[in-house]
């Protein structure tokens, strides 16, 4: 039995060769692919302070071809919110330290516009507009309780995002396939 180094060929290598065919036709295919407009994401916000949460969130999110901006503080999202437009913002109402009711009046203050979603385990049965935590005068806040099914959360944040003009979208890079 002999032993060779990495440094010494055999009789019997070959140059590594492509096995499949490259075609003119191929290079316009391609080509094609990346002379198409770039596609447009609607962009959503999402604020919570449960690292789980966010990843399960941007995952879902990502997959129904949203672009999602996640922030575990609420002054780290009230730092973005001026640099970039929203469809939609999902705000935990247990945040902490700083209080997610404190964070939606700060976001509600910056962008009386925005649509927000308020999260939480506490809103399980609350059937009227009043969310706990939050004043009465706060009005027209869409809920979400926690734990939420995948289906609930995309089939909400699309019909809200869908009433909303497209100033929320960010642009998209051409993708292959």
């Amino acid at each position: 039995m002999s032993f060779r180094s990495p440094s010494q060929k055999s009789s019997t290598s070959r140059p590594f060769t492509r096995t499949g065919t490259h075609t003119p036709a191929a290079d316009r295919n391609l080509d094609r692919r990346f002379d198409q407009p770039a596609r447009v994401m609607t962009a959503i916000l999402v604020i919570d302070d449960e690292p789980a949460v966010c990843n399960v969130i941007k995952l879902l999110l990502g997959r129904a071809g949203y672009a999602v901006v996640t922030c575990a503080a609420g002054q780290t999202a009230l730092d973005i919110l001026p640099s970039q437009e929203f469809a939609v913002a999902l705000i935990d109402l247990g945040l902490e330290p700083v209080q997610g009711r404190h964070v939606i009046e700060a976001v509600r203050a910056a962008r009386p516009a925005l649509p927000i979603v308020v999260m939480s385990g506490v809103l399980m049965g609350e059937a009227d507009d009043h969310l706990p935590g939050l004043p009465a005068e706060f009005e027209g806040f869409h809920r979400l309780p926690k734990p939420f099914k995948p289906r609930s959360l995309i089939a909400l944040v699309t019909a809200i995002a869908s009433q909303q003009p497209h100033q929320a979208e960010t642009p998209r890079v051409a993708e292959t396939g």
